[in-house]
């Protein structure tokens, strides 16, 4: 049967990735059979699963799916099999690597195209992930990677405001408060958070809104994982990023003691302590005022040290 034709290929994918045929990927065989048993969750299942470990770190196999029908596989996946927790996880984890630019080995990436054609209005595929995220909104395990997949799509403006004007963020928000004790989502949603603040219009709604706000709940509940750290700066930089208000109302909450306090509990993490600088180097320069309170607090901090 199918199901049981998969696991040799997961497997090899899995413990051999330096086999991996970059040139002429031999994937067809697995396309075909998520095409003709689109009804079967296990077969849907392992097949998104085989893919999602195929494609990481592999160009060629990214390709190749989405040369043969992806965006189809991926909506048909999710319009029959939706509420199954199993197989939602397997199909995000795969949006999230065809989406991610992880193989150095190449100089041209399609991450950008295939990011395109599953976000693309007409695919109609974020509004099913909209609804997966609805249905296991208590299953942070599953969230995670509809929020990783969103992520990997939000690269254009029009998929941003798509996003925002679905209700997407709001569903996305609403499972970050949720969760926020869970590190995986905590980072997940806030590398979210990031991309959609790079429009100038959201960031602001962003700014002003719960975003920000769940934000610095996350980022003090995990103040000693470097990862959540690092991916709430980032965010803050961004909200930073060409807009003053939003920088006052980001001091006006903390940002200063947040930031120092952040590079200081983490001075062995150099993307913790990059995040900061470009977080306080937007903040600084449109809002030059606060460099006082910024040098105030680094002597605050040298005291209490000393």
């Amino acid at each position: 049967p199918p199901r049981s034709t998969l696991f040799p290929y997961t497997t090899l994918f899995r413990s051999q990735k330096l086999w991996e045929p970059k040139e002429n990927p031999r994937v067809a065989p697995a396309c075909q059979t998520l095409a003709e048993l689109p009804d079967d969750s296990q077969v849907q299942e392992v097949g998104f699963h085989f893919f999602k470990v195929a494609s990481t770190k592999c160009e060629a196999i990214k390709a190749e799916f989405m040369r043969h029908d992806g965006v189809d596989r991926i909506k048909s996946a999710l319009e029959k099999h939706g509420k199954s927790a199993s197989v939602v996880a397997e199909v995000a984890g795969l949006v999230h690597s065809l989406t991610n630019a992880d193989d150095y080995s190449t100089m041209l990436s399609g991450v950008f195209d295939a990011a395109k054609a599953i976000g693309n209005e007409k695919a109609r595929v974020l509004p099913l992930m909209y609804s997966a995220i609805s249905h296991h909104l208590g299953e942070p395990r599953v969230v995670k990677e509809l929020v990783a997949a969103l992520k990997g799509c939000a690269i254009q403006e029009d998929v941003v405001k798509n996003i925002i004007n679905d209700g997407g963020m709001d569903l996305v928000l609403k499972a970050f408060r949720e969760h926020v004790t869970n590190k995986g989502m905590a980072a997940r949603c806030m590398m979210l958070i990031a991309n959609m603040a790079e429009n100038d219009d959201l960031k602001k709604d962003l700014c002003r809104g719960q975003a920000y706000d769940i934000m610095l709940n996350a980022m003090g509940t995990h103040a000693n994982d470097a990862l959540v750290v690092k991916c709430g700066f980032g965010a803050m930089a961004s909200m930073a990023l060409r807009m003053p208000d939003n920088t006052a109302i980001m001091m006006e909450r903390g940002a200063a003691t947040l930031l120092l306090e952040g590079m200081r509990a983490h001075p062995a993490s150099p993307e913790v302590n990059r995040q900061a600088m470009i977080a306080i180097r937007n903040m600084v320069c449109r809002c030059p005022d606060i460099a006082p309170t910024l040098l105030a607090e680094i002597g605050r901090a040298s005291c209490r040290e000393r």
